[in-house]
């Protein structure tokens, strides 16, 4: 896989802001969150947010990948702000899947443009500047969840169903299998898949960022859309 050098200029230019969380400055109205596409063959982990009751919560019972916000610890001087991402990612793989780092092969940065989600926590909308990761489990795991937002984690086949998952999940899943799935599989998602590119990109545009193509989308606009993360 090419490295993600503009992603890589992206993430030296973030830092922990006073809240914990990881952004390019205090004032942006974003911060950074991460996924994972852990594959074994033809199939990837994925998880599903527990069904909440009197909830404001948009995606609860959707499906996303594993993963969620960087946070930083106490002694977070000592981390990067990649050591930071990647930490925080792979426990909330344990957490939501019961992967431990061990299991996995290299996790590395995809090589994508940025996803920005948006959704309501505690009363508040928030914007989440989504970095996706990809790796290879090594094991035949079987995948459990151990965190109370999640109520399910399992092994996913190709195709998904797409209207069951989170749109800057099934924006990123999309791009991930799109060469993987066959032309008629390819027709059958395109309206879901296209629907969740409008959404993300409507939200990319609130943090000043273009939008992010489709995965049929031609080369120009996927490089154009992976050279996006150095737009600050």
């Amino acid at each position: 896989m090419q490295p993600n050098t503009y992603l890589s200029q992206f993430l030296d230019c973030c830092s922990v802001q006073t809240d914990g969380f990881v952004a390019t400055s205090q004032q942006v109205n974003w911060r950074l969150g991460a996924i994972l596409f852990a594959r074994r063959a033809s199939s990837f982990v994925i998880v599903r947010k527990a069904p909440v009751e009197c909830t404001d919560y948009e995606f609860a019972g959707l499906r996303a990948l594993p993963g969620g916000m960087a946070r930083a610890t106490s002694d977070f001087e000592s981390e990067t702000v990649q050591d930071i991402l990647l930490r925080s990612l792979l426990e909330r793989v344990r957490r939501e899947a019961s992967l431990e780092p061990e299991m996995l092969g290299k996790v590395e940065l995809a090589p994508m443009g940025p996803i920005v989600s948006r959704y309501t926590a505690k009363g508040r909308k928030r914007l989440t500047l989504i970095v996706p990761h990809v790796c290879c489990v090594t094991t035949e795991a079987k995948v459990l969840s151990d965190d109370r937002s999640v109520d399910e984690a399992k092994w996913q086949p190709l195709p998904p169903d797409w209207m069951a998952i989170a749109p800057a999940n099934r924006v990123a899943i999309a791009h991930f299998v799109w060469s993987r799935l066959q032309d008629s599989e390819r027709a059958r998602a395109e309206t879901s898949v296209g629907e969740a590119v409008r959404q993300c990109s409507e939200w990319a545009t609130m943090i000043g960022l273009p939008d992010v193509p489709t995965p049929w989308a031609g080369d120009e606009a996927l490089q154009e859309w992976r050279q996006a993360w150095i737009w600050s």
